[in-house]
């Protein structure tokens, strides 16, 4: 599918992918901190942020990071995984269901 052009010049829609099963938009803007977006998907999920990974381009997002500076374009998918401990000191990446 092409990517259509925003109207408004700083604002555009990225996708926050949770295993190919739920997509939420978010319209954002340029300089938007993805600890926002981080924020409102969790909350949207009713889960703890801190159990949330989020992966652009494979590689993982800090909170301070912008949609400027990852390089975000329109419509463009961040992949959400969930790291869950598998034993004490010992973390795994998995996707969520």
């Amino acid at each position: 599918m092409p990517k259509k052009t925003v109207t408004f010049r700083e604002d555009l829609i990225i996708r926050v992918v949770k295993k190919h099963s739920l997509i939420i938009e978010f319209l954002v803007k340029e300089k938007t901190k993805m600890e926002k977006v981080k924020n409102m998907f969790a909350e949207e999920l009713g889960v703890d942020k801190s159990h949330l990974c989020f992966i652009y381009k494979d590689r993982f997002i800090a909170h301070d990071d912008t949609v400027e500076t990852l390089g975000l374009q329109h419509r463009d998918e961040i992949t959400v995984l969930s790291l869950e401990q598998v034993e004490p000191g010992v973390y795994d990446l998995v996707g969520l269901d």
